[in-house]
């Protein structure tokens, strides 16, 4: 379905189309599945440039910051050990 929209923004003169989030890697703020790792490589093979993707978060000051930073760091470890592509196996420390 991509490739009809692209065909037709690109017959109607559209020079910049977004197709949504392609990022090809996890982080510490939005760890991925694989599913959403082939879907986000399918998306860019539709474009030439990729355009960064901010995400803001505020915080009454800096504990919060730290606290929220922690429960995140936990959260992406997980993640990282119950990767299928590295096994469960891998340490984080």
């Amino acid at each position: 379905m991509n490739f009809f929209i692209h065909k037709e923004t690109q017959r109607r003169g559209v020079k910049y189309y977004e197709v949504g989030e392609t990022t090809f890697r996890d982080g510490l703020f939005r760890p991925r599945t694989r599913k959403e790792k082939t879907i986000c490589d399918f998306k860019r093979g539709f474009g030439r440039q990729t355009l960064p993707h901010k995400r803001w978060i505020w915080f009454e000051g800096p504990k919060e910051e730290i606290v929220f930073l922690k429960e995140r760091l936990e959260l992406y470890k997980k993640h990282l050990a119950e990767a299928p592509e590295l096994g469960p196996k891998t340490k984080c420390s």
